[in-house]
């Protein structure tokens, strides 16, 4: 897998607040499952989608526990993890990604 485009995922996760418009695709929307198989094999597009899918809805819940910036931070090294251990997430996407980010709230709270 190649290596992770930290400025489009800065670019996703700052400014997102995160208000990108809503568009309504016209063809069916991959699962996550999916889009995790996909990111497993490399597929930046995938990843894309990925966090268009899942980053507004772990910003929002980080925000519950941290102040901005550490919910940002949460938030960009969760996708960073699933970027490079997507392989392993086949099959059990949604459980998986919550674990990983569960697991970043959990350690950055622990921090000093």
């Amino acid at each position: 897998m190649g290596s992770l485009d930290r400025d489009r995922l800065e670019e996703f996760v700052i400014p997102h607040g995160l208000g990108r418009p809503i568009v309504v695709p016209d063809e069916p929307v991959p699962s996550l499952a999916e889009l995790l198989e996909r990111v497993a094999a490399g597929d930046r597009e995938a990843f894309e989608a990925l966090m268009d899918r899942t980053g507004v809805a772990l910003l929002s819940q980080a925000r519950r526990f941290l102040d901005d910036k550490r919910s940002v931070d949460v938030v960009r090294e969760t996708l960073v993890d699933v970027w490079r251990r997507a392989p392993r997430a086949v099959g059990v996407a949604e459980e998986w990604v919550a674990s990983v980010f569960e697991r970043r709230v959990r350690a950055e709270l622990t921090r000093p």
